[in-house]
């Protein structure tokens, strides 16, 4: 699980797809908030 903040979409989206991405991870729950700035 994903816990935070991306200042966009994209980095949000971004992130989900690095995480998914690590070896031996079989899914990814994003709960990233996103906040202008951040």
């Amino acid at each position: 699980t994903l816990y935070g903040t991306a200042n966009t979409r994209a980095r949000r989206e971004k992130a989900a797809k690095v995480a998914s991405g690590v070896a031996g991870v079989k899914s990814v729950k994003n709960e990233l908030v996103i906040v202008a700035g951040s």
